[in-house]
């Protein structure tokens, strides 16, 4: 039975400026089909998936170096390997690459990365789950064109004189064992886990459909959720945000999610419906933003509460009284208790109203040289009051 061997070579300037052919692999067809010097096309599909996998490795190790930057534009371009010979006999093909890289430590380091996890690939070891190359599609078809009588041999050129070659052999049994066994075992390892948590989530609410108890939001940090809920007095209060508006409403839901690695999938059920009330007015966008924040929000207080939709309310009342009383517009901070602060800060003044999620406002002003003032109160017009008193227009 004759053999058809495949010789990968990369060209590199000799003495004098010639240039000269170096081995970069030979990949050894072996079977019935292969005699007599024939190449059959299916064969040729092993040697795309074998350079297309050197690239894969190569790639991975230069932005290993290179802290995740972007490959050159010519990095793929220049593994351009070409037949450029079939020798007689065994129907030994040389394929050359035209020219030397500033790449080629790469290349030569992804060919060993292919030796090394076909390799693996072909033990019986634990490790082999974890083969990177599983994540590419010429990994997981490398072989399959092979018939059962057939095998494929890939030997790298030896990194010292005289020194004896590491031979890989891939044969049907070898190529089922990675479609079959290592190939689904890397999914399952990559897919991101799922779990369920109690949460808040806002969003704007764009449809209900009562039959299947569904319905579907577009939040800034998910994109548009799907969800679901079982009380009919969640159904009622849906309609009444979705009637209460020609917009899509933004709402706040509090209920079970379900996540996918870091991602929202779906809503699995509701139990407090919360809509907020968007005027169109300056600080819509800010309150929308605000509303937005989940649990944790803040990194230094791992505790921080989502920002109440009683504290937006207070707070928009007292940004309606200042925008009617032509008085500057604060800056407009959450806080971690989960209320609103409202700020009017310069060199020598400093006036914050903090509303409570509870609707209590607490107030403060400092003017340099004076003594502070603090008040708690929970009637709104007393911190008018305060406006009035402590900021001119």
């Amino acid at each position: 039975m004759r053999t058809f061997w495949v010789l990968y070579t990369a060209r590199m300037d000799g003495e004098g400026g010639d240039d000269q052919a170096a081995l970069f692999a030979r990949v050894k067809m072996i079977g019935q089909e292969f005699e007599g010097g024939r190449i059959p096309i299916r064969s040729l599909d092993e040697l795309g998936r074998y350079q297309a996998l050197v690239l894969a490795a190569a790639a991975a190790q230069w932005r290993e170096i290179h802290d995740e930057d972007d490959l050159p534009e010519d990095f793929a371009s220049q593994l351009d390997l070409v037949l450029s010979d079939i020798e007689d006999g065994s129907a030994v093909s040389l394929l050359e690459r035209p020219h030397a890289t500033p790449y080629d430590s790469f290349y030569e380091y992804g060919r060993t990365v292919v030796e090394q996890q076909i390799a693996l690939a072909s033990a019986e070891s634990p490790e082999a789950d974890v083969i990177s190359l599983l994540a590419y599609k010429e990994f997981r078809d490398l072989g399959s064109s092979l018939r059962d009588d057939e095998r494929m041999e890939i030997v790298a050129p030896s990194s010292h004189a005289g020194g004896v070659s590491d031979v890989v052999t891939i044969t049907p049994e070898i190529s089922r064992r990675i479609r079959q066994n290592l190939a689904p075992k890397f999914k399952k390892l990559l897919k991101p886990p799922r779990h369920t948590e109690y949460g808040w989530i806002v969003g704007r609410l764009t449809a209900i459909n009562a039959d299947e108890q569904n319905y579907t939001i577009s939040t800034d940090t998910y994109g548009s959720i799907n969800g679901r809920y079982k009380s009919e007095e969640i159904l009622d209060d849906l309609k009444a945000v979705l009637d209460s508006s020609e917009r899509a409403p933004v709402v706040r839901f509090y209920g079970r999610l379900r996540f996918v690695g870091e991602r929202l999938d779906r809503i699995l059920d509701v139990s407090v419906v919360q809509v907020l009330e968007i005027d169109g007015e300056p600080w819509s966008r800010r309150f929308i933003e605000l509303a937005s924040l989940e649990e944790d929000w803040d990194d230094e207080y791992p505790e921080s509460k989502v920002v109440s939709f009683t504290a937006l309310d207070g707070a928009r009342a007292i940004l309606q009284f200042v925008q009617s009383h032509g008085i500057s517009q604060p800056g407009i901070f959450p806080t971690v208790s989960g209320g609103v602060s409202l700020e009017w800060a310069t060199s020598s003044e400093v006036l914050t109203i903090e509303i409570t999620e509870e609707a209590e406002f607490q107030l403060f002003h400092l003017t340099q040289g004076t003594t502070a003032v603090n008040v708690t109160t929970q009637t709104i017009t007393e911190a008018y009051g305060f406006i009035g008193e402590h900021l001119q227009t």
